[in-house]
């Protein structure tokens, strides 16, 4: 009994809090926008490679402010990009583990910290989807609107 009164303290100190811990969770975007800014660049080259990162790291950067003030839109976004990111990241860890097995140590330490990403970001959609912080999201957003 008390193992689950401890657990429920855990969850309820988290769903209080689950727009800072997204917050500092969507950091780690920027990473991928690098990432992502090095494939641009081998395959459109250097203007658009810039160009789209800077877009991303701007809209990013947005979407971080407006969802740690709790704002619906942004709830909804995060889900998003969470149901992007997760095949995504699996998909580029697995691919370099199951490869030739010769990545860079800097591709490996990327890759277990994707592992430990995608699992935060599993129990996040856990957490998102739950009406009690749908409710504190879009309750919240009406107060800043009045």
């Amino acid at each position: 009994m008390m193992k689950i009164q401890l657990i429920n303290g855990i969850l309820h100190h988290i769903r209080s809090r689950i727009h800072l811990y997204g917050s500092y969770l969507q950091v780690w975007y920027y990473i991928e926008i690098l990432y992502l800014m090095g494939i641009f660049l081998v395959v459109y080259g250097k203007g658009m490679a810039f160009t789209w990162g800077i877009l991303c790291a701007v809209l990013l950067s947005i979407h971080i402010i407006r969802f740690y003030f709790k704002n619906e839109t942004s709830r909804r976004i995060q889900l998003l990009l969470m149901d992007l990111h997760v095949p995504y990241a699996v998909s580029l860890s697995l691919a370099l583990f199951w490869g030739d097995g010769n990545g860079h140590p800097v591709e490996i330490a990327i890759s277990m910290i994707r592992f430990l990403v995608i699992a935060i970001e599993l129990f996040m959609i856990w957490m998102l989807t739950d009406e009690k912080i749908k409710n504190d999201f879009d309750g919240f957003s009406q107060k800043m609107l009045n």
